[in-house]
């Protein structure tokens, strides 16, 4: 499954941690390899594939930050989920293609 796909560089070294009601991610700042910029806006997506449900949040950091984290509803503690990220453009002209990566339960 693919979030999105674009000719935007992506994210190097992606690392995802789950820590109770949160999901910590991490990355590599890349800016300056290829067209990746400081500014590029990072979005997260998180499916529950146990509920059904998804939550996600737009421009939650710049590629720059390397870090961020996204809230979990507090009932998703016990079941697996799937994180998609992406990146776009300061713009959103461009597009990464999306990581994806299974986090099971605690």
């Amino acid at each position: 499954v693919m979030l999105s796909i674009g000719f935007l560089d992506g994210m190097e070294q992606n690392v995802v941690a789950r820590d109770g009601d949160k999901l910590n991610f991490t990355w590599l700042d890349n800016s300056g390899k290829g067209n990746a910029e400081v500014d590029d806006k990072v979005l997260i997506a998180v499916y529950n594939t146990i509920k059904k449900q998804s939550v996600y949040q737009m421009n939650v950091a710049k590629r720059a930050d390397g870090a961020a984290s996204i809230k979990l509803p507090e009932d998703w503690n016990d079941d697996v989920l799937m994180t998609f990220v992406s990146l776009c453009t300061a713009d959103e002209s461009e597009v990464s293609n999306s990581i994806g990566c299974l986090v099971n339960k605690e």
